[in-house]
């Protein structure tokens, strides 16, 4: 196996799960990610001569899944929804209703992030959700690290406000459908 095999293998087994997830968060089709992110290690090989070290690999990675996940974008409109995804640990001594309210609010928080607008969806997944810092965040996306400071400083509120939203949706609903029984 080659030098730039092992380390691409090295690389899939560190970083493909986060991968994986953000481009989930970005086409909202777990099957379209998954070939997306397979895309995304196939380009990294191709041109792992051609990553210099000045950003961590991590990052690099990102920037390849963001600019693959957007030409996939670009080319498919409109967008599919997309089955919520994330599989918390189960601690053995929650009781049911905690996993049903955590579940719950875990989809409420998904739809909400999944109906902004591209730009903010891809810096609060990048910064609240995956933990970059700032200028890892500009790096991955292109920006600059004020671009980056102030698309969050507008993304969350407006997250917050269609959090809000999607929970008056919910009570709605759930009284909707006590009043007909």
């Amino acid at each position: 196996m080659s030098y730039e095999r092992e380390l691409i293998a090295e690389w899939y087994e560190a970083h493909s799960r986060a991968v994986m997830h953000y481009v989930l968060v970005m086409v909202k089709d777990v099957q379209q990610a998954e070939d997306l992110t397979h895309d995304v290690f196939i380009k990294a090989y191709r041109h792992a001569g051609s990553f210099r070290g000045d950003a961590q690999v991590k990052t690099w990675l990102f920037q390849i899944a963001h600019r693959t996940a957007l030409d996939f974008l670009r080319k498919k409109r409109p967008l599919q929804l997309f089955d919520t995804y994330i599989s918390k640990k189960q601690d053995p001594e929650r009781l049911p209703a905690d996993v049903l309210t955590q579940k719950e609010e875990t989809e409420t928080l998904y739809r909400a992030i999944t109906s902004l607008k591209s730009s903010y969806r891809s810096v609060i997944t990048l910064r609240k959700i995956k933990q970059f810092t700032t200028k890892e965040t500009a790096a991955i996306l292109g920006w600059t690290e004020s671009k980056v400071k102030v698309q969050l400083h507008r993304a969350m509120p407006e997250l917050e406000r269609r959090m809000i939203k999607e929970q008056n949706k919910q009570v709605s609903t759930e009284w909707e459908g006590r009043e007909s029984k």
